[in-house]
């Protein structure tokens, strides 16, 4: 501190070059943080409200019989559901917080695959769909996160669509035998 006065001159000048810099620092903290925030609330209304909602009305509405209009069905599931897919069912354990999304996109992305159509089943479950034709790995590198995988069989166009992804698996997870956990494991501490 005496150095600091010694340069600065005196204590009092050296509050307030101490309390300018925290002034300076704080409000570059706030403004990196401000963007990440916004983007967050964006997509936290998109989902809510907008095309997020919409695709998963339109699943839900294919999975349960619904013949879908080809045209309008591109557009706003971007994605090709005339393509041979797997299901994916990716979730977390009641409490753990995980990007289920990108658990969906990396698997995707080890097979080569475009990203996946995906919708959420809840607040930590998420259903994905991934157009390939090889056999998606269920225990995947790179994954920092405690989620479960279940992979449905290949199937397709609309009926492999709702084929690759059984009734069960919609209204009960997936039964142990179909899952693995893949992630970061919990510690002794942290179960």
């Amino acid at each position: 501190m005496d150095d600091a006065v010694a340069v600065v001159g005196s204590s009092h000048r050296l509050i307030a070059v101490l309390d300018r810099s925290l002034q300076i620092q704080t409000g570059y903290v706030d403004h990196v943080l401000s963007q990440p925030l916004a983007e967050l609330q964006r997509e936290r209304d998109a989902l809510l409200s907008g095309d997020f909602a919409r695709r998963g009305e339109i699943v839900r509405s294919i999975l349960g019989g619904a013949v879908p209009n080809d045209g309008l069905l591109a557009r706003r599931l971007r994605y090709d559901i005339h393509d041979r897919h797997t299901a994916v069912i990716v979730w977390a354990d009641d409490g753990a917080e995980a990007d289920l999304t990108s658990v969906a996109l990396r698997l995707a992305s080890t097979v080569g695959a475009p990203p996946p159509l995906t919708v959420a089943a809840g607040t930590a479950m998420l259903w994905a769909w991934i157009a390939t034709d090889s056999p998606l790995p269920v225990d995947v590198t790179g994954i920092d996160a405690p989620v479960w995988v279940a992979v449905g069989p290949p199937g397709d166009g609309v009926e492999g669509f709702r084929g690759t992804m059984p009734m069960r698996w919609r209204s009960t997870g997936c039964s142990r035998a179909t899952r693995q956990r893949v992630g970061r494991r919990p510690t002794a501490k942290s179960r």
